[in-house]
């Protein structure tokens, strides 16, 4: 079956979905897509030779479709694996077969998002194994890719977050009331970006580069495993003077791309 999915945006909750509070989830308009039948442009990084998921299904000699086009970046926290199973498979049914498919691939027990997301395509709350659709002004979004550091391996991460865990949920309890009120808690988010820039979580690029977008007062933070993750900025309020600034101090980094306005509008 032909299908186009959208990155997944992970706004706040990361690695606190599977049993403690909701996680906010956006859909990008940055997408994946298995269809051969259109002007879609091909893929600028994907190789089927480094495809972890492809690999996997052909060991179990499933029958597969590997036309991949789109513009959605790979390895960076957008859900571009689970993406791949989907669109390999050709249909977005069955859940618990790509669940599997994450866990053998990424070596941890996944806590269901990415496939919940795929499923629904569109943004929500997730989090203990449940859904929720909500509705809230719309955000700009901006995002940064840096080189990848890879230093740093998945426990050193989740131990940085644990260590703070109290201030995260705290501040997620805050933030899903608003949610559920209709509004975009921005305020806590700067807190929680704040909170993430302080747990050592980051590469170095990124939490120099956050950093210097914190201290002009825009929530910044990287998504998905956080560590070697693309950035998110939320631009809402930002003018063109600062944003143009920010470009500037990324542009900084070699072979690093500054991305704009990737949240999905309808």
């Amino acid at each position: 079956m032909n299908m186009r999915l959208n990155g997944r945006i992970t706004i706040y909750g990361e690695y606190l979905m599977h049993q403690d509070e909701l996680g906010l989830i956006e859909s990008s308009r940055l997408y994946l897509t298995n269809e051969t039948d259109n002007d879609d442009e091909v893929h600028f990084s994907y190789n089927p030779e480094f495809d972890k998921t492809l690999a996997f299904l052909n060991e179990l000699k499933i029958q597969i479709t590997n036309a991949i086009k789109g513009n959605l970046p790979l390895g960076y926290g957008f859900s571009s694996s689970t993406i791949l199973s989907f669109l390999h498979l050709g249909d977005t049914d069955n859940i618990e077969f790509v669940n599997n498919i994450d866990h053998k691939i990424h070596g941890f027990k996944p806590s269901g998002l990415d496939a919940t997301y795929c499923f629904r395509n569109k943004g929500g709350l997730y989090g203990m194994g449940k859904w929720l659709d909500c509705k809230y002004p719309e955000q700009n979004w901006d995002c940064i890719l840096l080189p990848k550091e890879k230093n740093m391996n998945l426990a050193d991460v989740q131990k940085g977050i644990q260590k703070r865990k109290n201030n995260f949920l705290k501040l997620i309890t805050q933030m899903n009331k608003s949610i559920n009120r209709n509004e975009f808690p921005l305020n806590s988010l700067f807190d929680y970006s704040v909170e993430l820039q302080s747990s050592n979580v980051y590469s170095e690029n990124a939490s120099r580069v956050i950093d210097y977008i914190l201290n002009k007062g825009i929530v910044a933070k990287c998504i998905g495993g956080l560590y070697d993750k693309a950035i998110i900025l939320n631009v809402n309020n930002a003018s063109f003077e600062v944003v143009e600034l920010i470009k500037k101090e990324v542009n900084k980094i070699k072979s690093s791309q500054y991305l704009e306005k990737i949240q999905h509008t309808i």
